[in-house]
């Protein structure tokens, strides 16, 4: 990290919420198997998401992404969120959710 990347986020906060490696078959469904992927939210936290095997679409602020192996997502807290998978094929992902301050 550079010196002036380092003074950025001398006086931050971070607080991490979650952080994981996805993968496996039918983790994407509900209690009732139902793809819980194919959904409207506000997102609360910043996240970043790695995919490493698998395809989904992702509406970030009212523009669609498709998000592809080794795509790199970044998320901004607050950001409305549209996610849709539809189930085939694998997908395999690391993500964090996390809140960043300063001061």
């Amino acid at each position: 990290m550079s010196e002036a990347a380092g003074m950025l986020f001398s006086n931050s906060n971070v607080r991490v919420y979650t952080a994981e490696y996805i993968c496996g078959d039918g983790w994407w469904l509900d209690d009732r198997g139902n793809n819980w992927w194919n959904r409207k939210d506000i997102f609360a936290f910043n996240a970043i998401y790695l995919t490493k095997e698998g395809r989904f679409d992702l509406k970030i602020n009212d523009v669609w992404y498709h998000i592809g192996p080794d795509t790199l997502v970044f998320i901004p807290a607050g950001s409305s969120l549209e996610f849709s998978f539809d189930g085939k094929g694998s997908l395999k992902k690391y993500f964090v959710h996390f809140d960043l301050d300063f001061g």
